[in-house]
């Protein structure tokens, strides 16, 4: 049968309006589907990698409060019992003046440091060397040898106090009970010896109430955490969720709380929670089978799992989505495709060029902007496709597509913008705090041996700050023909304002220092001129002495800084006795005292900035004094010019690849006696 030429025309725009459909199917679906389900699966990273920012920014302010709550306890710990020395001290002078008899003397200072309380009902205790507690508030402990008294932990924190005391002092943990209660809870302990009386004196602070705060704060961030995920839907049903690494969950959806940890991987066999901490180490996604909302306890539906570990809290957090539903928003797309594709085929009689013009020519300009998109150099600025942008005026389907290519293309120029001018501030700022480090370094003398005229001693400093820019510094220099000025420091804090303080104070000590002034009177000015008008509450700690070089007399004044050891040339290292005192710009009004050691031909004083003591290695352990002493009692037979790299390189040994917490700064000065060599 002859078909009319109508006829003939329509089954031919209709098997063309087919064909090309299929056509445009096809390569719609492949380039949207990958468009789309990878910007879904960026959004997913994006949502965790905000979690983890947001984990990252909350632990740093839970670790900063401990660590600054603990410290603080420390530090009334030792001004304390510093308190108490003294007072022992004082009353041993009066006993060996005659004044009081001795055992007048110690039954004193027995008594009323028996009574003494500070804090939360804190109390002090004495042990003499048998490691009895000859003074104690509880009537349990007292006169009864403590050596072989455990903590319910099983450790014995009285002969590790009595140890540590001997070598000048030092904390340990254990748990104790209260005065008022009977059951232990962590405690802080510190002690110090009084070698005339072989008298360990010593406190304890307990610091259940520093670990309670911390979880009370932990758990808040938790409820705020689960509060903000609890909205976040990622592809339609995908979410957030956090676990630990012994499978308990923190945060996630209530109904999938119980039974999540006891589930398994149907493509594995494995735990799932197993797969998913295999994951965070491999950093791929992983794919499993899950429920779904609307479907529960049918574990048939696929889904992928991005995880990352917050290593501080060794947490997971998983962003979970639904893989047919990452590929929804495609075929949504296509469905309207299809549609507009039925609805030409209806009129194609009455107007199929114009349809084909109007409906199938824009799709393929988009289909052809969506396949050229990833290949465009959004850092260029370029014109838009003036084709693309008159599509984009049509107030169909097809120009509200065309608007959100164009509105998506013009968010990612932006945002390749925000990204290039925030790497290039950062760039800026990273060379002004390189040039700061130059800048600060060059403040402080780097020429050794710095007085090569002079043979009666010689002496040799380094520094090693943790950032590009910190707070510690030393100086030295001749005062006058038969006199060395030298000083360490260490200004609280870290950064660019504890080095603005650090340039401001060695600048006031070396204008104090050059008109004379004696140590002790030294730290009193400079405290006035610190303290005054200090809003910011800054301070530094500060040990400067003056050598006199005809006699090898040392005077030298402390202002709450490490107390340096002196390292005798016969072997041995002791740390130089230093009388308590508070560092300058903490507070007006200090009096400092002046003291004095004298030099032997061959002996060494070693000064050092709390950056070696407190040198944490992995297990956090610190470096601590006693070591330090140990490392320069068997120094003798090396160089002054390699001993502070001695020492710097036992440090770095002992943190075992830590970044670094702290500055370290040393100086090594070395007598060798009051005959002067001109040398060559």
């Amino acid at each position: 049968m002859t078909r009319s030429l109508r006829f003939q025309s329509l089954a031919f725009v209709i098997g063309i309006i087919v064909a090309t459909t299929a056509a445009i199917a096809l390569v719609s679906l492949r380039e949207v589907d990958r468009t789309i389900t990878s910007l879904e699966l960026r959004s997913a990273r994006n949502a965790l990698n905000l979690v983890l920012l947001t984990l990252e920014n909350e632990y740093r302010s839970l670790a900063f409060h401990r660590s600054y709550a603990l410290e603080e306890r420390k530090r009334q710990m030792r001004d304390s019992v510093g308190l108490v020395m003294a007072s022992v001290a004082e009353h041993h002078l009066l006993a060996r003046k005659g004044l009081l008899s001795e055992e007048i003397a110690r039954r004193t200072i027995l008594d009323s440091t028996e009574a003494l309380r500070y804090g939360n009902n804190d109390y002090f205790f004495i042990y003499d060397g048998s490691v009895t507690a000859i003074s104690h508030p509880d009537p349990a402990f007292k006169g009864r040898n403590m050596s072989g008294v455990p903590d319910p932990k099983g450790n014995y924190p009285a002969p590790d106090l009595f140890r540590m005391a001997r070598k000048g002092g030092g904390f340990s943990s254990f748990w104790w009970k209260r005065l008022d209660s009977p059951t232990p809870v962590p405690k802080l302990g510190y002690g110090r010896y009084f070698k005339p009386w072989g008298w360990l004196v010593g406190t304890g602070v307990y610091i259940d109430d520093i670990d309670a705060e911390y979880r009370k704060r932990l758990d808040g961030v938790v409820a705020d955490l689960a509060a903000t995920l609890s909205g976040v839907k990622i592809a339609g049903n995908g979410y957030l969720f956090i676990f630990d690494a012994n499978r308990k969950i923190i945060i996630h959806p209530d109904r999938e709380r119980d039974r999540f940890t006891t589930a398994r991987n149907p493509g594995t066999g494995n735990l799932l929670v197993e797969d998913l901490m295999a994951a965070a180490r491999s950093g791929a996604p992983l794919d499993y089978r899950w429920d779904r909302p609307d479907r529960p306890d049918e574990f048939r539906f696929d889904k992928t799992a991005l995880v990352a570990r917050f290593a501080p809290l060794d947490w997971y957090v998983v962003a979970s989505v639904y893989r047919d539903e990452l590929r929804r928003p495609a075929l949504q797309l296509l469905l309207k495709q299809f549609l507009i594709i039925s609805l030409i085929c209806g009129i194609a009689v009455a107007g199929a060029i114009a349809i084909v013009n109007r409906f199938i020519m824009p799709v393929e300009r988009l289909a052809a902007y969506a396949r050229d998109l990833p290949a465009r150099d959004f850092s260029v600025e370029e014109e838009g496709d003036p084709s693309l942008a008159s599509l984009s005026d049509r107030s169909d389907e097809l120009g509200k597509l065309a608007a959100s290519f164009r509105f998506m293309e013009k968010s990612l120029r932006d945002y390749l913008g925000r990204l290039t001018e925030a790497t290039a501030a950062r760039e800026r700022i990273e060379s002004e705090l390189s040039i700061a480090h130059g800048i600060q370094m060059g403040l402080l003398r780097n020429t050794f041996s710095p007085f090569p005229g002079r043979g009666e001693f010689d002496l040799l400093a380094v520094i090693k700050p943790a950032r590009e820019v910190g707070g510690d510094f030393y100086d030295f220099f001749m005062t006058d023909d038969n006199r060395l000025f030298f000083v360490i420091a260490d200004v609280a804090g870290k950064g660019v304002p504890a080095a603005l303080y650090m340039a401001m104070t060695m600048t006031l000590i070396k204008a104090i220092a050059r008109a004379g002034v004696q140590p002790d009177s030294l730290l009193s000015r400079l405290n006035e001129e610190l303290s005054r008008d200090n809003d910011a509450c800054m301070f530094v700690t500060v040990f400067c002495g003056v050598l006199e070089i005809g006699s090898g007399e040392v005077i030298f004044a402390n202002g709450g800084h490490n107390s340096p050891l002196l390292v005798s040339r016969e072997g041995g290292a002791e740390f130089l006795p230093a009388a308590a005192s508070l560092p300058p710009g903490a507070m007006e009004g200090v009096t400092y005292r002046r003291q004095r050691v004298v030099l032997k031909p061959g002996d060494r004083l070693f000064l050092y900035t709390d950056g070696v003591t407190e040198a944490e290695g992995p297990s956090g352990e610190f470096f601590s004094a006693g070591r330090l002493r140990e490392l320069l009692a068997t120094s003798g037979t090396i160089g002054l010019q390699e001993l502070p790299g001695t020492v710097m390189a036992a440090v770095e040994a002992h943190a075992g690849g830590a970044d670094q917490a702290d500055d370290i700064t040393i100086m090594a000065l070395e007598y060798r006696g009051a005959t002067r060599s001109t040398g060559c």
